[in-house]
């Protein structure tokens, strides 16, 4: 019997296996799940190890409504009792039933990482009798690795502190922890340096105090790591320089909490981090940096690493991740290492491969991963990840994958059913609680009243005949032989060409000369070797628009692309326009990239543009010397394109950005950007580390991907649905409903680039006149908003002011009003006058 009040119950057992024969699961704890119908036994690791069906006999003719009551159920026709202190017996294991478990935790995952002493624990505290708690409130201390390293046998520690080393009741100082209880260990108030305190923005300060607490082991949390998932320009740098700083010089105890750290990020990195320790701590720290191969200065690096413990000036090593992976060993000596930083952490989402395994062998619990692009529709690097900052706290793969993923995925599928569905949520929700303790994440809006004014153009660029005649042919061929292809492989290996065949020839025609010199027979005058933008839609656009931007004044632009051949046709029409520019690629020596980014940020400087390689310089670099960007073509990856974006809307620029993404009209870059915008999932690359990696595709997904829509002037703005331009296309709902563009419905359309609505963009209108199909404009101005909200509030203060305490409330509005206005019409005159 079980109660007739809910389909659903939950019990603590234990098991032992009646098989003789059986070498698995012989005996131990367990979950007994019982449902409608049938009843499951789980060990543990939420490995289902038991399964049975029931059958539920009708609840009795007396049950009273509102009262609990009793129901017969019988398994193999015999009558069971689920209630604690009875044995059941399901199949060869005999259990024991102990206790009832709330059936919310099964659902949400939690009592398979409780473990079984705090199971027994918790249930003993809530059936003994209450009484007044007389304890001590104390702080659960983390628990993580064992540093497998001795001590340093003699060092001169400095002394121990006795009092804050700032002061915690100073204006703006900014407290990371203040004890509570005097007669404990953790007696020292630990205040930010007010050098640092100063520059903390408030959202700043936050992280910084989060990070802190989560470090320390201030949480409760079993781990001494965390992520700090920011969005880009939030300034996570100087976050994480505040936290390093602190602990390498305090601690609740009154000692340092860190000795030695190291600091993981991409090569191109390694400068700015140097850069920034000493632009907001000058004279105070030494970083030793270590991205460049050359080996004395490897060795250097390393030997000014080894010195002293308490030497904080050159306790912080800053290394790119194939310098760390190449020269563990040597790393792994040293004593010390209390604390790694991982910039860009989203490099780790693959425990398997050797980057992430040398940095996973530090032996310190202390980690801080960085990463503004958090991975979202991977539930498995999403692990990784989260296994690398507090490692064992999810569990192992096979059990987080049974737990949550498999359940997740199953929730989120067309079929699922209603049971599905609930436990699917449930799990999701305890998942995000579990790992809330360790991970922040705050978006762009949080710090965009501090950027100014950005519009973001989405520029559709028609085909040149060339490009069309040879796209055309391309699909063609994609669609005969692709799909004859025998087997998985080797269909996919032949996609992987055909793609980045159309998206290399989407940017210029010479990128696929070689590949299809037949297309190329009847073009007389066109010439691979020279420049000739009239055979490349974008690059006409392009070519007018740098030399609109180049005429009007003084701004600099960043153009970014996924291709390194790209850029060397950028380069060549920069030679020839006579255009000033640097280019940063894979070529491009580590040691001269900050060098490259710290030139072409100086306003006097000559360069006119910056060309980056998205893979090599799309992360993390500062150029805010530059207000204009082109993406000149999309990646499979939304989080890389984002991240290329913000390299000049960020803290630091000054003037109005313009942001100018293009597609080639009706092509497989439409499709990309539509499922970057839709969010959908990305598979496991085709080639692992290749730049064009894809997601997986069906059959007919492939079908639709080489297929030239040439009869439209945007597909993306079909699938809209919207009556703005006249020659758009319908699209079936479905297929709009899965797209998921809805987002661009609240931009501005521009189906005719020369029409006089664009003439308030004359550089961008004269560019686009005869290459430009489409154009989507998004113009935001976060300090206008933000002032506009604050007036708001003012607005709503003075009128609830007036109508409470004014004598006429009609006559008090009216003038709040009018203030409300002549304060906006004297910013509207400042503006034009300006």
């Amino acid at each position: 019997m079980t109660s007739a009040a809910s389909e659903e119950a939950c019990f603590f057992v234990e098991f032992k296996n009646t098989n003789k024969a059986a070498k698995n699961d012989l005996k131990g704890n367990g979950i007994l799940v019982v449902k409608y119908d049938n009843v499951v036994l789980m060990n543990m690791d939420s490995k289902s190890i038991g399964k049975a069906k029931i059958t539920r006999g009708e609840a009795p003719a007396n049950a009273v409504d509102g009262q609990e009551s009793t129901q017969k159920i019988t398994m193999k026709k015999k009558e069971v009792f689920f209630w604690p202190g009875n044995s059941v017996q399901l199949g060869t294991k005999a259990i024991m039933i102990k206790f009832a478990v709330p059936i919310a935790e099964f659902h949400s995952g939690k009592v398979f990482y409780r473990g079984v002493k705090e199971i027994e624990k918790q249930h003993v505290e809530e059936t003994k009798p209450k009484g007044k708690n007389v304890g001590k409130n104390s702080i659960k201390s983390a628990s993580g690795f064992v540093t497998p390293f001795k001590k340093n046998a003699v060092v001169k520690k400095r002394e121990k502190l006795t009092k804050p080393l700032h002061n915690p009741r100073a204006p703006g100082a900014v407290v990371l922890f203040q004890p509570t209880d005097l007669f404990s260990v953790n007696k020292i108030a630990v205040v930010v340096d007010p050098l640092l305190a100063k520059n903390l923005r408030p959202h700043q300060v936050d992280g910084v105090r989060f990070c802190f607490e989560c470090l320390a082991g201030l949480r409760g949390y079993a781990g001494k790591g965390c992520i700090l998932a920011d969005d880009m320009g939030l300034g996570k740098t100087l976050q994480a320089i505040t936290v390093i700083w602190t602990l390498l010089n305090q601690g609740p105890t009154g000692e340092p909490t860190v000795k030695k750290c190291i600091i993981v990020a991409p090569s191109s990195l390694v400068g700015n981090w140097c850069q920034e320790f000493k632009k907001w701590l000058p004279d105070m720290i030494d970083p030793i940096p270590m991205g460049d191969a050359n080996k004395k200065k490897v060795n250097a690096a390393l030997a000014k690493f080894s010195g002293h413990a308490y030497n904080v000036k050159n306790n912080v090593l800053v290394t790119s991740y194939d310098q760390l992976r190449i020269h563990i060993k040597s790393i792994l000596k040293f004593k010390d290492i209390d604390l790694i930083v991982c910039d860009e952490g989203h490099r780790l989402k693959n425990s398997k491969i050797k980057t992430a395994i040398a940095v996973n062998s530090i032996p310190t619990p202390r980690r801080l991963l960085l990463s503004g692009t958090p991975i979202q529709n991977d539930l498995e690097e999403f692990h990784a990840m989260v296994s690398f900052v507090n490692p064992g706290i999810l569990g192992d793969i096979a059990k987080f994958k049974r737990l949550y993923s498999d359940e997740i995925e199953r929730m989120r599928q067309p079929e699922s059913t209603p049971e599905e569905k609930t436990v699917g949520r449930a799990r999701a929700s305890h998942l995000a609680k579990l790992t809330g303790e360790f991970i922040l994440r705050r978006t762009a809006k949080v710090n965009q009243q501090y950027l100014p004014p950005k519009v973001d153009n989405l520029v559709i660029c028609k085909l040149s005949d060339l490009q069309a005649k040879i796209y055309q042919s391309i699909c063609k061929k994609a669609q005969t032989v692709i799909f004859q292809e025998s087997g998985r492989k080797g269909r996919e290996t032949s996609t992987l060409a055909a793609i980045t065949h159309l998206k290399k020839l989407c940017n210029d025609p010479s990128l696929v000369y070689e590949e299809y010199l037949e297309n190329f027979a009847e073009e007389k005058k066109y010439n691979p070797d020279a420049y000739q933008p009239q055979y490349s839609g974008k690059m006409q656009f392009l070519d007018g628009l740098l030399a609109g931007i180049r005429a009007a004044g003084k701004d600099k632009v960043v153009i970014v692309s996924n291709y390194t051949q790209t850029l060397a046709v950028l380069a060549e029409m920069c030679r020839i326009k006579k255009y000033a520019f640097y280019q940063l690629d894979g070529s491009t020596k580590v040691s001269k990239r900050q060098e490259l980014v710290n030139m072409f940020n100086e306003p006097n400087s000559p360069e006119f543009v910056f060309l980056l390689s998205s893979k090599a310089g799309g992360c993390g670099l500062n150029l805010v010397g530059a207000n204009h960007l082109v993406l000149f073509d999309p990646d499979w990856n939304p989080a890389n394109d984002a991240q290329a974006m913000a390299r000049v809307w960020r803290p630091g620029q000054q003037k109005k950005v313009y942001l100018y993404r293009t597609l080639s009209t009706g092509t497989i870059e439409e499709k990309v950007f539509q499922r970057q915008v839709a969010k959908l999932s990305l598979a496991t690359n085709i080639v692992e580390g290749d730049t064009d990696a894809v997601p997986d595709f069906s059959k007919n997904e492939l079908k639709e991907l080489f297929c030239y829509k040439s009869n439209t002037i945007s597909d993306t703005h079909d699938l809209l649905n919207c009556p703005c331009a006249k020659a758009a296309n319908k699209v079936p709902l479905h297929k709009r409903q899965a797209a998921s563009v809805d987002e661009l419905k609240s931009w501005e359309h521009y189906p005719d680039v020369t029409s006089e609505k664009m003439s308030r963009f004359p550089i961008l209108q004269k560019a686009g006149a005869k290459s430009v199909s489409f154009v989507f404009l998004k113009e935001e101005d976060p300090k206008a908003n933000a002032k506009k909200t604050k007036q708001m509030l003012l607005k709503k203060e003075k009128l609830t002011f007036s109508t409470e305490d004014g004598e006429d409330g009609e006559g008090d509005y009216s003038y709040a009003e009018e203030e409300s206005e002549h304060e906006e019409k004297e910013e509207k005159e400042k503006k034009s006058k300006s």
